[in-house]
């Protein structure tokens, strides 16, 4: 799983292993809500799209009194208060663990997980075991320069696919806009 949300992210990855560019969070504002927001000891992404999703976190500590807030009670409501959720959100997650907030909604059925930004991800038991992140060698200007660069979740033969050829820099094999 880890595999695949980190190929989603091929572009940002990519970028951070050759370039050296910190990510920086990017988020879907929706009025559901869905989005990553602060806790005590990290971040959490919340999915959370249906009425019984969002009755779900009246189990979270910090966020019953969201569930009888009139600007709330709806879908529709939290469409039109999406400004005043999302603070409330923000601060009532800054109060409680993300872990502890996960397992609660999770057991509720409602969508979360922790974020894990993309050098931390990277650095994963997970990642190094299947050797998800290869050294490379550059191609044309730096040839001779090694660096790690994205590889593939596919292995032949219990060993990982590696990239063929030196991996060029973004804008080394075609002329940037």
């Amino acid at each position: 799983m880890l595999d695949a949300a980190t190929t989603s992210t091929e572009g940002v990855v990519s970028d951070h292993l050759i370039n050296s560019r910190e990510p920086v969070p990017m988020n879907n504002i929706t009025p559901a809500p869905s989005d990553t927001f602060k806790a005590d000891d990290g971040a959490l992404n919340i999915a959370v799209n249906e009425q019984e999703q969002y009755e779900a976190h009246g189990q979270v500590p910090n966020f019953p009194e969201l569930l009888t807030d009139n600007r709330f009670r709806t879908l529709n409501n939290r469409k039109c208060n999406r400004d005043d959720l999302r603070e409330e959100l923000h601060r009532s997650s800054k109060a409680t663990s993300a872990q502890d907030r996960d397992e609660t909604l999770l057991a509720m059925k409602a969508p979360s997980a922790p974020a894990v930004f993309a050098p931390i991800a990277l650095r994963s038991e997970q990642i190094r075991h299947r050797s998800f992140v290869p050294e490379v060698e550059l191609a044309t200007s730096q040839k001779g320069r090694r660096v790690e660069a994205l590889g593939t979740a596919t292995h032949v033969d219990e060993s990982p696919v590696r990239p063929a050829t030196p991996v060029l820099r973004l804008g080394e094999h075609a002329p940037l806009c």
